[in-house]
């Protein structure tokens, strides 16, 4: 007999040579277009192999094909069957695997491996990698270092929590900006951390300044007497110029207990809605389900902090010479009143607000980064 394909003469009963390899690369193809494509291209090489010496087999290998059978291996090519493997393609079949082809190659879960998303990260999880590698988190990691850095040679003193957040800036950016690799969320679990840190001061410092206007409520004769002594005893040695005396009503402290609870109110609203931001953005790293969002509130005042706290900056370097004079007079007092023979010139520094104008510029970036973010997170959500 004669092939009707190719027209050469064949034994009867048998399939062409040609047929054979006409299978092989459409199967070949099917399984290249698929996920982990390596996988299934090996399975597709077996397969041609195998239907060279049987009909009917099956496989539980690596890779491996078959005409009509089952296969549970990882990549696998087949023309009729089922694989439950991680990646692989197949003409006519079901895929239950997590990048799986099927049909030409598709496939559902996960998105297609890529150059710039090779461990087939979720659209959501791309863009919180995007926005906490990017160029303006880098800088907000920079000019924060460097602000805490000159602070310390200014004061001689570095605060816990100004460590913690430099370890998590830095941990944060190096996991997003590596291409290759999911984002790590150790960096957010120290923000949240220091967050929480922060309430609880808050909380303590509102307690303790409120006890004490308290009693300054209670008692307002006694602090007028008590104002009297100081006011007198700092205008006669140091030339300050203040009141006399004071007439302070109970119903002053109990506007100022109101002010100041006010603040720490808003103060712990601001840090609590800070850190519910940074737990929605670790709950999309780990592709969990966030019963929260970034909240814009807390960006809009660390923006308005930070432009407040770059004036500030401004305003002191211009008075630095102020100051030095003040603080200069300050101490020959002290020194003439215990009798201390000794030369003392102190010169305001300029490092201190100086680190204060570099933290304040990390944190409008940083604002600026989880609005960015925000925005790219709404985008994914509508798509």
């Amino acid at each position: 007999m004669f092939c009707i394909y190719c027209g050469k003469e064949i034994p009867d009963g048998t399939v062409c040579p040609c047929r054979k390899q006409a299978e092989a690369s459409e199967t070949k193809e099917n399984l290249t277009s698929a996920p982990f494509g390596d996988f299934g291209y090996r399975g597709a090489e077996d397969g041609a192999e195998n239907n060279n010496t049987q009909d009917s087999s099956m496989n539980n290998g690596l890779s491996s094909g078959m005409d009509n059978g089952h296969n549970n291996g990882f990549g696998s090519g087949m023309d009729n069957g089922y694989n439950n493997g991680f990646g692989s393609g197949m003409n006519n079949g079901y895929n239950n695997g997590f990048g799986s082809g099927m049909n030409n190659g598709y496939y559902n879960g996960m998105p297609q491996p890529s150059y710039t998303n090779p461990a087939m990260l979720s659209d959501r999880h791309m863009a919180v990698k995007k926005a906490l590698g990017s160029p303006l988190a880098l800088i907000a990691a920079v000019f924060y270092t460097a602000g805490v850095v000159l602070s310390v040679f200014q004061s001689f003193s570095l605060s816990i929590f100004s460590v913690l957040i430099i370890i998590g800036i830095w941990i944060t950016y190096s996991s997003a900006h590596k291409p290759y690799a999911p984002a790590k969320t150790g960096g957010l679990t120290l923000f949240s951390g220091v967050l929480i840190a922060q309430i609880v001061f808050m909380i303590l410092a509102y307690l303790s300044v409120a006890a004490i206007l308290g009693i300054c409520a209670l008692f307002p004769e006694q602090l007028n007497s008590e104002y009297s002594y100081i006011s007198r005893y700092l205008n006669i040695n140091y030339n300050f110029d203040m009141p006399a005396s004071i007439n302070v009503t109970s119903g002053v402290f109990v506007i100022l207990i109101v002010v100041w609870t006010c603040m720490a109110v808003f103060g712990i609203f601001y840090y609590a809605t800070l850190r519910t931001s940074i737990t929605s953005i670790r709950a999309e790293i780990n592709g969990q389900p966030s019963n929260h969002k970034i909240s814009v509130f807390p960006m809009v005042m660390l923006i308005i902090n930070g432009i407040v706290s770059i004036a500030g900056g401004i305003i002191t370097i211009m008075t630095l010479d102020e100051q030095s004079r003040i603080v200069n007079s300050i101490l020959e007092k002290l020194f003439e009143e215990a009798e201390i023979q000794m030369e003392f010139t102190y010169h305001a520094s300029v490092l201190g607000p100086a680190g204060v104008m570099l933290t304040a510029i990390a944190m409008i970036f940083s604002a600026f980064v989880f609005l960015g973010l925000r925005s790219k997170l709404k985008k994914t959500n509508k798509q």
